[in-house]
């Protein structure tokens, strides 16, 4: 109903294309899935307990392609905006915690600082820290890599500005 009142009112004509895009891509790791399978639910991610220091969050029911959405809410820092896409194949419903070190904590350990005469000096190791695809892999057997992936969209072609009237 909406769309035939935008092609009639606005003479808004569009047609379906692909795009190639800078994505995060969640993949199965090597040594293979770590989830726990949980019941079909009322989907809830949320604040979870753990270390001092770190993130936490705990989610229950949610599919694969429901993960890949909620990684882009909770790691904001160290996705930037990025979509996450899922590519993992598995299906039902999961749930699972995950612990990872803040993405401003993390940056500010690891980066080097200056040195005497402005040489960088390597931060020294600190195992405590760990980042959030480090997490996503050593926790939940999954894997989230930056390549270029194609992904749908609406292209439009012609849209008038001001409406014809009823």
């Amino acid at each position: 109903m909406l769309q035939n009142l935008l092609k009639e009112r606005f003479k808004l004509t569009v047609h379906k294309d692909e795009k190639v895009i800078s994505a995060f891509v969640l993949t199965v790791s090597k040594k293979g899935p770590k989830l726990k399978e949980s019941e079909p639910g009322l989907m809830n991610c949320g604040p979870g307990q753990g270390e001092p220091g770190r993130a936490h969050v705990y989610c229950q029911h949610l599919t694969s392609a429901d993960m890949a959405d909620a990684m882009m809410a909770i790691a904001q820092g160290y996705l930037q905006g990025t979509p996450v896409i899922d590519q993992t194949g598995i299906k039902g419903t999961w749930e699972f915690k995950l612990d990872w070190t803040p993405a401003a904590r993390y940056n500010a350990a690891t980066r080097p600082a200056d040195g005497a005469g402005g040489t960088a000096v390597p931060a020294a190791p600190d195992s405590t820290l760990i980042s959030f695809f480090d997490a996503v892999e050593a926790q939940l057997g999954l894997s989230l890599e930056n390549r270029k992936v194609p992904v749908p969209v609406i292209v439009v072609d012609h849209l008038d500005r001001v409406p014809i009237e009823n």
